[in-house]
């Protein structure tokens, strides 16, 4: 079968691309009143397909959004149209963004309602990382003092977590104020679970985190998940900041299934993030001393 090729064709592929004016926008979005003169970045976010399988005659892009001043919208596409979600920059209370090699997604949470969750590729993330910048400084502008923010030496971390240093490190040059309140390294731990359990998922591993917080962000760097089972390195990175004044609580819990492991669970919006821990009581004291945007809500110990 022949089909006529077409530009947005000839551009597919899973990058996020940038949507400049109206040819650049894909057809199920074409009724949306766009704003391409207004100092909108406005992108395009591809569907989940791989070239071979598709052809010029599919809708290729699942999601437009547009990022200003005054907050995210979100167009997602429903079969030839589209529905909108719009989160105000005043209502954003935090956003995370990560990759599991080719797998990759962007989640905003708001105060109110549920979390968007854009799946995108992994080789997505310095577009990610910038659309997450634009919303952050509409949302609440960087710790403003000017204060270089705590810098991190790669020696911080030994050689299988460098990665999470090398990904704290732009983080910081791009926002002042930050101090590191801890950095810990991926450990081996000992599964509580049944021994077929144990023996069908592996070892289990907790995952390493750089945590620095600021004036107005708590910001993390960590693996996609707390825990990791096997024998194959976790080359998965998740970034998360969340905005002081958007927290209404947080808890720690012991970890369900292994020991020397707690959850650190943030309240934000309708949602919970959760990380990882040590469990070691003076780290975790010092942590939550360091922690004063905490004192928005309660900490609960269970």
């Amino acid at each position: 079968m022949t089909f006529q090729r077409t530009a947005e064709w000839d551009a597919f592929g899973p990058w996020i691309l940038p949507v400049t004016n109206a040819d650049d926008v894909p057809r199920a979005f074409r009724a949306h009143p766009f704003r391409f003169d207004g100092g909108d970045t406005i992108v395009k976010v591809p569907r989940n397909v791989a070239r071979r399988d598709a052809d010029p005659t599919m809708h290729l892009y699942d999601n437009v959004l547009t990022v200003n001043a005054d907050g995210l919208e979100v167009l997602t596409r429903d079969g030839d149209s589209y529905s909108t979600r719009t989160i105000p920059a005043t209502s954003i209370a935090a956003i995370e963004h990560g990759s599991d090699l080719l797998d990759g997604w962007f989640t905003v949470y708001p105060t109110e309602g549920a979390r968007v969750e854009i799946r995108v590729s992994g080789a997505a993330g310095d577009t990610v990382a910038g659309l997450t910048d634009r919303l952050l400084d509409a949302a609440a502008p960087s710790d403003t003092d000017g204060t270089p923010s705590e810098e991190l030496r790669r020696e911080a971390l030994p050689e299988r977590d460098v990665a999470l240093v090398n990904a704290y490190r732009p983080i910081a040059r791009r926002t002042s104020g930050l101090t590191v309140s801890a950095v810990f390294s991926a450990a081996a731990v000992a599964s509580t679970e049944s021994l077929l359990r144990r023996l069908r998922k592996g070892q289990a591993t907790r995952s390493g985190a750089v945590i620095a917080t600021g004036r107005s962000r708590l910001v993390v760097v960590t693996r996609h998940h707390p825990v990791s089972y096997g024998p194959k390195p976790d080359l998965s990175l998740r970034h998360i900041v969340v905005l002081r004044s958007a927290l209404t609580g947080a808890s720690i819990v012991p970890h369900p299934s292994v020991r020397d492991t707690d959850l650190l669970e943030l309240a934000v919006g309708a949602d919970r993030i959760v990380i990882g821990l040590p469990r070691d009581p003076t780290k975790i004291d010092t942590l939550l001393a360091d922690l004063p945007l905490l004192a928005t809500g309660e900490m609960e110990h269970r």
